[in-house]
């Protein structure tokens, strides 16, 4: 028994010795094999076999970027985020001296989750289940350590016989430095990121919003920073000098990226430099056309030489929003975006033909129209019509905006009626407009709403149910069956400014009837607008109360009430037809009632449920309409002991007045009253 028992134990030894030696000379699948099964969505087990390739001292080099991006995916998938940080770093400890794996390894520190807790002293990435633990984030200390892992791939990159490979190592790592410190930020290019220790975790939740710039930073007497080129990388005094630096090993590497980086960091000092900058401060508005004469002169005669003077600008000064303010000034000729935009549209490259349209739009932002004009046709000449805009191709559309007859209707608010109601125009070039105006039919637009909506569509098409924006219906979508009869025509002489420069006039019309009308504008051997305008005599005003939904009809000039006003209310609600089936069913609710000799109207929710949508429709006798909605209704209960004490007070657009006495209106919430002299 006894040799027998040790012939078994001898041969399960060789077994088990022999499966040993035979798992040892397997080796894992490759690459592709294993992406195939993460495609398959084995993600463990692809897991597992990347990982196996990554810690491998001898996979390919070439292939491990992409491998440590698949194994990071795959923990990703399977919810261990929290593992990522422990794989990654020791695939850098394995392959230190390969530049491709850290680039790939410091990109992706920038791109993974950076929010995390902190448990009994250790960070673990991503979301935890339960309330254990405290909220960090790692974001600054993510950036740190992509910084890190490039500066130590820096000089395996430069020794590398592929130039073309470290010129793009060079220019994405100048996108690195950039990140978070672009135009809103750039402030943040002054300082010199420590690369010597990384940053504690901070405590919080990271949320990375866009904030908007507060202007280029300026030196202690108020002029702005430039970033230069170091000699060397390690002679980088800011981080804006390590990008600069990065910018030009990227062209010294390769010279066909000259064009590409120039480019780039015009648009950068264009973005830091330009006169758009002033538009972050809500004031571009104040450079409008009409505030100067032909010959740069305000309306009271005072040249305007200083800040808001840019048809004066030269072509290597600017205005611009500075992190003190609005100055204007010269950049030097490394720093002016323009002259680089000048280069490079000589050049002929393929980043000439953006290089010629930033000139145009230069000279068009400066309000110096015929530079620009002159630049669209150079660019016309030297690269062709460009691209589709549907207006055609977008170097003679624009050529033709510049310098044919142009007018537009500005934005205009409700009219009272009685008065004839006034625009804004917006014209250049041409010396004459004309004008039609056709009635709306707003009635048929709010019955043919009302019946969509009694049809129960299974579907409900949003668009059927906008009479918020009757304007976008009509104007854009050219709804022809809500246009009635033309009911006026007429024409204006108009006076261009000189240089293609905009002017803008307020057009009198003869429109005195209360009613939506579609305008109509055409330049003579110019374009046409439209524009819906809305003409008031009837407004309703709408109030939420204790338990009830206050309505007030009054005259939209004077601000008297309007009794015996018929308000039609229609209330819509989807229901589900049955449970957990995607099928709906549209109930409606229609009533009608008058408002009081006040001008008043309260309802509760037995008579207008909170759970449909409402359309309240206001009409008399004499023909005055106005419509509110659609519109929900809530009943809050308020128990404020003072509550009926309160006042309301209705706000006309004047003051009316009657023989040697003001009338004046007062309006208690609870029991309304007018006082009348």
């Amino acid at each position: 028994m006894r040799w027998s028992a040790l012939w078994v134990c001898g041969c399960l030894v060789v077994v088990i010795l022999s499966v040993w030696a035979t798992g040892a000379d397997q080796k894992p699948p490759s690459a592709s094999e294993t992406r195939k099964t993460m495609i398959a969505g084995n993600f463990k087990e692809a897991f597992e076999s990347f990982r196996k390739l990554c810690l491998d001292p001898n996979s390919a080099s070439r292939e491990l970027p992409d491998v440590l991006n698949d194994g990071i995916q795959c923990l990703q998938r399977l919810g261990r985020v929290d593992e990522i940080d422990d794989f990654r770093e020791k695939v850098v400890e394995v392959h230190r001296t390969n530049w491709r794996l850290l680039q790939a390894a410091a990109q992706s520190y920038l791109h993974i989750e950076h929010n995390g807790v902190i448990i009994a002293g250790k960070f673990q990435r991503g979301s935890q289940r339960g309330g254990d633990g405290r909220q960090a984030h790692a974001a600054e200390r993510d950036r740190v350590r992509a910084l890190q892992l490039l500066t130590q791939a820096l000089p395996l990159a430069l020794k590398d016989d592929n130039k073309a490979d470290a010129a793009e190592f060079h220019w994405q790592f100048a996108q690195v430095l950039l990140m978070g410190n672009g135009q809103s930020q750039a402030w943040k290019l002054q300082l010199l990121t420590d690369l010597a220790t990384l940053p504690d975790y901070e405590e919080g939740y990271f949320w990375w919003r866009g904030q908007q710039a507060q202007g280029a930073p300026v030196d202690v007497d108020g002029n702005p920073i430039y970033h230069a080129v170091p000699k060397s990388y390690a002679d980088s005094k800011s981080d804006g000098e390590r990008w600069r630096w990065m910018l030009a090993q990227t062209m010294e590497l390769n010279a066909d990226r000259r064009d590409e980086v120039l480019f780039s960091f015009a648009q950068f000092l264009s973005g830091q430099f330009g006169v758009e900058t002033m538009a972050q401060y809500g004031w571009f508005g104040r450079f409008a056309d009409d505030s100067l004469n032909d010959d740069g002169a305000n309306k009271e005669g005072e040249k305007k030489s200083g800040t808001f003077a840019l048809h004066t600008l030269n072509d290597d000064e600017t205005i611009a929003r500075l992190a003190t303010g609005v100055k204007r000034f010269k950049l030097p000729d490394e720093f002016n975006f323009f002259r680089i935009w000048q280069q490079l549209a000589e050049r002929k490259s393929i980043w000439s033909n953006n290089a010629s349209d930033q000139i145009a739009h230069f000279y068009e932002n400066r309000r110096q129209y015929p530079k620009a004009v002159e630049a669209w046709k150079r660019g016309l000449a030297d690269f062709g019509p460009g691209h589709e805009t549907g207006h055609g191709l977008h170097r003679q559309v624009a050529i033709n905006q510049l310098v044919q007859n142009w007018g537009r209707f500005e934005g205009s608010s409700t009219q009272p009626a009685g008065k004839g109601a006034t625009f804004d125009f917006r014209f250049r070039n041409g010396q004459q407009v004309s004008f039609t105006a056709h009635e709306l039919k707003i009635n048929k637009l709010l019955d043919d709403v009302k019946a969509y909506l009694k049809k129960s569509p299974p579907q409900l098409d949003w668009q059927q149910l906008n009479i918020a924006d009757i304007g976008q219906r009509i104007v854009n979508e050219n709804q022809a069956q809500y246009t009635g009869a033309k009911v006026a025509e007429w024409s204006l002489d108009l006076k261009p400014r000189a240089n293609h420069v905009d002017d803008r006039v307020t057009v009198t019309s003869p429109l005195q009837k209360a009613g939506a009308y579609l305008l109509e504008s055409k330049m003579t051997d110019g374009n046409a607008g439209r524009m819906v305008l809305w003409v008031a005599d009837t407004v309703i005003v709408k109030k939420m109360l204790d338990g009830k939904a206050f309505y007030f009809v009054a005259d939209a000039v004077t601000g008297l009430p309007i009794a015996k006003a018929n308000l039609e209310f229609f209330g819509w609600r989807q229901e589900q037809v049955a449970p957990d089936k995607p099928e709906w069913k549209i109930l409606t609710k229609n009533f009608a009632e008058f408002s009081d000799a006040n001008g008043q109207l309260s309802l509760g929710d037995s008579r207008q449920p909170h759970d449909y949508q409402w359309l309240i429709v206001a009409r008399t006798k004499a023909g005055r309409l106005a419509y509110h909605g659609f519109t929900n209704v809530w009943f809050g209960r308020q128990h404020d002991a003072e509550y009926h004490a309160r006042k309301a007070f209705t706000i006309t657009d004047r003051p009316v007045y009657r023989p040697a006495q003001k009338v004046q209106f007062k309006m208690w919430i609870g029991d309304a009253k007018y006082d009348q002299p």
